[in-house]
């Protein structure tokens, strides 16, 4: 959400932003469909895997009190 929101503000102030990896171009004033799509696609995946992250480690913190270790 952040830099989707990030991108919005420059586009509006007059400024393009190119994702060079991605092949990704938010041009100010004119934005592809198709590019805003597979830009919240990749955010959303992003997310997805940063929770998925979060979610593991948390359960890993719980299995290592259970034998009685300190986590780290």
């Amino acid at each position: 959400m952040d830099l989707n929101k990030i991108v919005s503000t420059l586009n509006e102030k007059g400024v393009s932003v190119c994702f060079i990896q991605d092949n990704l171009t938010f041009e100010a004033g004119n934005n592809s469909p198709m590019n805003a799509l597979i830009f919240n696609m990749l955010g959303s995946f992003a997310q997805f895997e940063r929770d998925l992250i979060i979610q593991r480690a948390s359960e890993v913190r719980e299995r290592v009190k259970k034998q009685g270790k300190t986590p780290r």
